[in-house]
């Protein structure tokens, strides 16, 4: 066996909960667009998954 091994996985932004029905609710909010609150063509909230090992001999 190995004297140190560490392993992990990690998931950030598995779930969204909100009543938004659209793909991404940090849509554009400010006053100087034409289409205010509008996610037509947006990138939804990514979901990163890591995985990794860590050993030292």
């Amino acid at each position: 066996m190995l004297p140190g091994a560490r392993f992990y996985l990690n998931a950030e932004n598995l779930f969204l909960i909100t009543s938004y029905p659209g793909n991404n609710p940090d849509v554009n909010t400010d006053n100087s667009s034409v289409n205010i609150g509008r996610d037509d063509e947006s990138y939804p909230v990514p979901r990163i998954f890591s995985i990794g090992t860590v050993i030292t001999f």
